[in-house]
């Protein structure tokens, strides 16, 4: 028996695995932003999967191994990777998902996409605007600088006119 299901008292399945070894005991945060990531997609997955079926109030029983092998992109050289040594004794009897997943599946990461996408446009919206207010503000520093030499201009002309005057004066 794995350590994970010796904790939890059954059987572990992936994503415990997963999260057990990319979760940082000290403060419960995922160990980088990949592990971040795909738990996240996971629970989104599981989310979508575990809505009742239409015209029924009943929840569909969630197999959270083939949802999290959908999400890391399956088996490779028949191991699954990170989760440790059970992704070897799960390639030789793997299970396969029902279509009501992956359908479910595919329409959350479509939502997701679509989402994504949004955010993005709206982001590089709000990059134009930066970039239109930049060059106003640049234009506005250049005027600025302008008036600051013609006013400097100015005032040496008056400058020189004073002291011409105070020449003539004392004269």
């Amino acid at each position: 028996m794995f350590a994970v299901a010796r904790e939890l008292g059954r059987d572990s399945n992936f994503y415990e695995i997963f999260r057990k070894m990319h979760v940082k005991k000290a403060d419960g945060q995922f160990v980088d932003n990949k592990s971040q990531m795909i738990a996240d997609l996971v629970e989104e997955r599981v989310t979508a999967a575990s809505q009742p079926v239409e015209g029924s109030m009943d929840l569909q029983p969630i197999d959270y191994d083939p949802i999290y092998l959908e999400t890391i992109g399956g088996q490779k050289k028949q191991r699954v990777y990170d989760i440790g040594s059970k992704g070897v004794a799960f390639c030789s009897s793997s299970r396969a998902s029902s279509s009501s997943i992956t359908a479910a599946v595919d329409e959350a990461v479509k939502q997701r996409v679509m989402e994504t996408n949004e955010r993005t446009h709206l982001k590089d919206q709000q990059i134009t605007l930066l970039k239109d207010e930049m060059q106003q503000m640049k234009e506005v520093n250049n005027e600025m600088k302008e008036m600051k030499n013609a006013m400097q201009q100015h005032m040496t002309n008056m400058q020189s006119q004073l002291a011409a005057l105070m020449r003539q004066m004392e004269h």
